[in-house]
């Protein structure tokens, strides 16, 4: 009985300690431990950026891929680079960010041994982390997922006659930067982004063909894998809070 008493107690007294202690930091304003940080721009935003990139994969090569008699003309980007134009919704804190951003590229490239241009689409939902929440200038870290449609016109053919085709696909994205709130309800993301593309549909005005199931020629081997893309990114952007 001794030792219950005495461990029960010891209990109150604890229990006692932390509640003038929980009653001493109400009275003072608050715990440091868990001040909410405050960033100069909060809430809601809208963004316009662009993303000069680098690309690397499949679209930098040159490949014919077949379904019976269709033909599927795979795009090869002339100067293996692009220019990404965006508009994005968003929601910003101290602590990070998240968006949704369409884009489009109008790139040149080789289809069928002509030169041409393209449609890249793209859907990216991303977010970002930052490092010092609070500050005017936020070192940020970030992912995201991405859905991908190249439009080719005249990029298939089948008994003669040219057909538009189509390349879907998801992917993934990573990448590093800066924010800056350099005024109020404004501010700037600068930083780099690689990002990996994986397409496993392609459309030539039809039904749409598994591209793993496609043949490297007409009545050669299949292909056996997806087609498949990489970039890397300078992305700079300007977002207004609403």
């Amino acid at each position: 009985m001794p030792m219950k008493k005495s461990g029960i107690l010891g209990l109150g007294i604890l229990l006692a300690v932390i509640g003038l202690a929980a009653f001493s930091q109400a009275a003072s304003g608050y715990d440091k431990r868990f001040e909410i940080a405050k960033a100069r721009n909060e809430g809601w935003y809208t963004s316009l950026s662009i993303r000069p990139q680098f690309v690397q994969g499949d679209f930098r090569s040159r490949l014919v891929l077949w379904h019976f008699e269709k033909a599927f003309f795979i795009p090869r980007l002339t100067k293996g680079s692009d220019l990404d134009v965006g508009l994005a919704i968003g929601r910003k804190s101290a602590y990070g960010s998240w968006e949704v951003r369409y884009s489009l590229a109008l790139p040149q490239a080789v289809v069928a041994d002509r030169t041409q241009g393209i449609q890249i689409h793209n859907l990216e939902i991303s977010g970002r982390s930052y490092f010092w929440p609070g500050e005017i200038l936020q070192p940020y870290g970030q992912i995201g997922i991405n859905v991908p449609l190249i439009v080719v016109p005249d990029g298939a053919a089948f008994q003669g006659a040219n057909l538009n085709a189509m390349y879907v696909g998801v992917g993934l994205n990573a990448g590093a930067g800066l924010t800056w709130d350099f005024a109020p309800d404004t501010f700037l993301d600068i930083g780099l982004v690689y990002r990996f593309l994986a397409f496993f549909y392609a459309y030539g005005e039809g039904k749409g063909r598994d591209i793993n199931h496609l043949r490297t020629v007409q009545d050669g081997d299949q292909f056996g894998r997806l087609l498949r893309s990489s970039s890397l990114a300078l992305t700079a952007s300007l977002n207004f809070m609403f």
